[in-house]
């Protein structure tokens, strides 16, 4: 079937040129201009057409099977960071929810947190706000030194751990700004 959709694709592809050879002809030669330039336009367009519908439907049957993403194990929601945009304020306030997903409750829990500006590599520690890292959800806070970072616009990189070693990996903007 294939096979024969290509052929047809081409014997058409092969008619549509000829025919828009001679109709441009006509109309050079002013035999009835109007008339081939119409049917010129109008034939090229159902060429097209037919060729393309064509040599879409020549391409082989594939199929396609996806296997879903396994849902994330570690879930982070709440991000905050305050004051945003900075107005001159020398640190801001991160905040953020961790929750082990709940397909895997009772497998581990949040064990750390920390966060990173931008393109550094340097981390900085978070802290659970109640004072240790011991359940499947944690309320998570930090703070960031930007009085040194000129105003632009940048992000910070919050990255949670669980009791296991896996990790997930969240972004938030932050829009430095001089004071008002």
């Amino acid at each position: 079937m294939t096979e024969l959709r290509n052929r047809l694709a081409n014997l058409f592809a092969k008619l549509g040129g000829e025919l828009f050879g001679s109709l441009s002809g006509l109309e050079e030669r002013r035999i009835l201009p109007k008339a081939a330039r119409w049917l010129k336009l109008s034939l090229l367009g159902l060429f097209v057409a037919l060729v393309s519908s064509l040599s879409l439907e020549a391409k082989e049957d594939v199929i396609m099977c996806y296997k879903p993403a396994p849902p994330p194990l570690i879930e982070l929601s709440k991000l905050s960071v305050r004051p945003n945009p900075t107005k001159g304020a020398d640190s801001v306030t991160v905040k953020a929810t961790a929750r082990i997903s709940e397909h895997f409750r009772g497998e581990s829990t949040i064990s750390s947190a920390r966060m990173r500006m931008g393109g550094d590599t340097i981390y900085y520690p978070m802290r659970a706000i109640d004072g240790k890292f011991d359940a499947a959800s944690e309320r998570i806070v930090g703070r960031l030194y930007v009085g040194n970072i000129e105003p632009e616009t940048t992000y910070i990189c919050i990255e949670v751990e669980n009791s296991s070693g896996q990790t997930e990996i969240e972004s938030l903007e932050l829009v430095i700004t001089e004071p008002d």
